[in-house]
């Protein structure tokens, strides 16, 4: 099970360019559930992965995967767990 808890996001916090990515955003996924994630360019769905692997640090929130928290664990350590293909596969 992959659940994001109450998380928060923001870009250029305290800046004129300050953007809010996920204030308070929340979802769970059970095992063997089937999940797309659609959006137009520039809504999040990139950084959500990214969030979820540990390329974007949080604001706030919880991520937990079987119930363990993951939230501040190193990205390297989430490898474990965690398999993603990349768009432009030169990147991974």
């Amino acid at each position: 099970m992959l659940e994001l808890s109450g998380i928060h996001k923001y870009y250029n916090p305290g800046t004129i360019n300050e953007m809010c990515l996920f204030d308070n955003f929340s979802m769970k996924i059970e095992q063997g559930d089937f999940l797309s994630v659609v959006g137009s360019n520039g809504s999040g769905k990139t950084s959500m992965l990214n969030i979820i692997c540990g390329s974007i640090p949080l604001e706030g929130g919880k991520i937990l995967i079987n119930g363990k928290d993951i939230t501040r664990e190193k990205e390297y350590k989430r490898n474990a767990r965690i398999g993603r293909v990349y768009q432009n596969p030169a990147m991974g």
